[in-house]
């Protein structure tokens, strides 16, 4: 059946009108990419329905999601994985994600006899771009991958639930359970802006895809889910989630002008969009109080820098000296990785003190500019350009298939992951770095496939 479902992909590839210009490369261990899985679903699971509580399970510097990486990446070379990395429709990503870890490396060799344990908890930063050759080879995979995205589908679905229980209880149910061993957090727990990002994923996969739910009380609590999460995205208090969703959901209905014609995600994203905006209108109108209340409109003050105590000038005015000191000190390769950030924030000058220092200045982009200089920002940006770009680009000239329909979803939350991780720190560690390198291996090579998932035997 793999010997099929390999020709039957072989044969798709090389058509007229694909658009992968280069031959396909068997894969010669693919059970070892199906072990792969098994080890990266779980953990995507974890943190997907959950969020960032999973995440401390382990004795540092080894926690779950190093035990992952480790495994994942063995096992992908074991399946001759490396031998796909470097094919001509991703070369150049691929080159920069590898230009990127490297200049980590670099740093990492330096900076641990330094600072020691806290250089290597500092380069998760790089170290868990790692992840983009996993998703990269096991989306390159038609079984595995197809079988990856089914499960990943459920993830987001789960959380939608998951979350919405949370929401009518208050944010009760979070803290049940069992707690994190010399962490003291509950195994349960979250940031509040990693789970209201994958509920409105499941939100987005229920109402824009149309997820496939046969039992007829699955999909009426699917879409009551979908609903409620609608409610807990307006009345949620950080604005970064809140930015980040209605991003990704303005990104999916950019398509609808597509020359191809809109994806059918887009037109339902358009829908929901539209409605909401009557609903909130009418609100407003009604109750204008009651809902600038509700939806947690004052925090928009915030943004301003005359608002003495607003999170904009916390941010800004430690960003300022991060600035300076990157410049003073190498403004080419930053500051290196081990030392807290936190002492450059004049509002933090006691953090580096306590037992859980606030090592990051809430901006992925800025960490990895503080820490790897100009050339890290550069790699990075380069990364971010290209990599949407190209997804993009894909979807935009594809013709329509359920394939371009899982594309426009995973630009959607490509960029939602990058807006959040913009406004903390969630980008910086596993409960949104490797969920951002995983999709954008797994999306790259999952959009250059040409036809239907559905096309050989061995992936339905």
């Amino acid at each position: 059946m793999q010997e099929d479902g390999n020709r039957c992909v072989l044969e798709s590839l090389n058509t007229h009108r694909s658009r992968i210009r280069t031959p396909y490369v068997p894969l010669t261990g693919s059970h070892w990419l199906t072990s792969c899985a098994l080890v990266v679903l779980p953990y995507l699971a974890a943190i997907t329905i959950i969020g960032k509580g999973p995440t401390y399970l382990g004795i540092f510097p080894v926690f779950w999601a190093e035990a992952v990486l480790a495994i994942s990446v063995l096992s992908v070379l074991m399946a001759g994985g490396w031998s796909v990395v470097f094919l001509r429709e991703w070369r150049s990503l691929s080159s920069l994600v590898v230009a990127f870890m490297g200049l980590g490396l670099i740093h990492l060799q330096d900076d641990v006899r330094v600072f020691g344990l806290d250089a290597i908890r500092d380069s998760s930063l790089w170290y868990y771009s790692a992840f983009y050759f996993v998703g990269l080879v096991v989306g390159y995979d038609a079984q595995v991958g197809e079988s990856v995205w089914r499960w990943v589908s459920r993830f987001w679905v789960m959380a939608l639930i998951w979350g919405s229980c949370e929401f009518l209880s208050g944010e009760r149910l979070s803290q049940m359970g069992p707690e994190v061993p010399l962490r003291g957090v509950p195994v349960l727990s979250h940031s509040g802006s990693d789970l209201m990002q994958n509920m409105s994923m499941g939100m987005i996969v229920v109402f824009g895809l149309r997820y496939p739910v046969s039992n007829r009380l699955a999909r009426v609590v699917c879409l009551i889910a979908g609903i409620i999460c609608l409610i807990a995205l307006v009345t949620f208090h950080g604005r970064g989630a809140k930015l980040a969703v209605v991003s990704g959901v303005l990104m999916g209905c950019l398509f609808l002008v597509s020359p191809r014609g809109a994806p059918a995600i887009s037109r339902r994203l358009g829908t929901l969009l539209l409605t909401t905006v009557v609903m909130l209108t009418l609100g407003f109108l009604i109750a204008p109080e009651d809902v600038l209340r509700a939806s947690h409109v004052d925090r928009l003050y915030e943004i301003s820098l005359d608002e003495p105590l607003g999170t904009t000038r916390w941010r800004v005015d430690w960003w300022v000296e991060l600035v300076n000191a990157v410049a003073a000190d190498n403004a080419a390769f930053g500051l290196g990785f081990g030392e807290s950030l936190s002492i450059y924030s004049p509002y933090l000058t006691q953090d580096e003190y306590s037992s859980w220092p606030v090592r990051s200045p809430h901006n992925y982009s800025m960490a990895v500019f503080a820490r790897m200089g100009v050339v890290g920002l550069f790699l990075w940006l380069c990364i971010l350009l290209i990599g949407l770009s190209g997804l993009i680009k894909d979807v935009w000239r594809g013709e329509a298939s359920p394939r371009r329909e899982q594309s426009s979803l995973w630009i959607i939350m490509l960029l939602i992951t990058v807006v959040n991780g913009s406004f903390g720190v969630l980008m910086d560690g596993p409960v949104l770095g490797i969920w951002f390198w995983f999709a954008l291996g797994f999306a790259t090579v999952r959009s250059r496939m040409n036809g239907t998932p559905n096309a050989c035997p061995s992936v339905a």
